[in-house]
């Protein structure tokens, strides 16, 4: 057997190890880290929004990844589509917002793409995460004052092809894709205009 041979055999030898049995199933749970403490948004403390998350994706799952390239199943122990709702409404509230069901401006955000994959690799294994998601806000009268995607990602080169660097780079990508929308004049400015009283 040759270095190189050795070399990826010694690397998927420690990621089975590593994950337990490769090609069980298992839950996990994802830890949301919020993002760094950001200014109030300017009048949010007047604005009740309703946070409604729709999931789009072609495969609707709770199976965010896999031990190693292709071994059993990691699902999360919280639904995909509320795992992004209580990021974005932590990330509201802490800029100001009211977030509530009720008499409130409805922030939609339809849920694209929530994964995270094991690449094989000849030293290391590339580890790749990806969250994505539509966001929309309408008025009171139907009316789309507000619409654009957004997407966190996040890529590392990993010795072990287990459960913790699966978990850990979901968890960097999606605050960065909520980041990727708190950061958005346009929808600040959205979320104003729809719970302004209509003019007399």
């Amino acid at each position: 057997m040759d270095l190189g041979s050795s070399r990826w055999l010694g690397l998927a030898l420690a990621s089975a190890l590593a994950g337990g049995c490769a090609l069980t199933s298992e839950t996990i749970h994802l830890d949301y880290a919020p993002l760094a403490a950001a200014a109030p948004v300017a009048g949010a403390q007047a604005i009740r929004v309703q946070v409604l998350v729709r999931d789009v994706r072609q495969a609707k799952t709770d199976v965010v990844s896999h031990k190693g390239v292709e071994g059993g199943a990691l699902t999360s122990d919280v639904s995909v589509p509320v795992l992004l709702g209580r990021a974005v409404a932590r990330e509201l509230r802490a800029r100001g917002y009211q977030v509530t069901g009720t008499a409130a401006v409805p922030l939609l955000l339809e849920l694209t793409v929530f994964e995270h994959r094991f690449k094989s690799g000849f030293f290391a294994f590339p580890s790749q995460a990806a969250v994505g998601f539509l966001a929309s806000v309408k008025d009171a009268q139907g009316r789309e004052l507000f619409r654009d995607s957004f997407s966190g990602a996040f890529r590392d080169e990993v010795q072990v092809a287990g459960v913790d660097n699966a978990k850990e780079a979901l968890q960097h990508a999606l605050p960065a894709a909520v980041k990727s929308l708190m950061d958005s004049p346009a929808l600040h400015q959205a979320l104003a205009r729809a719970a302004a009283p209509p003019a007399s």
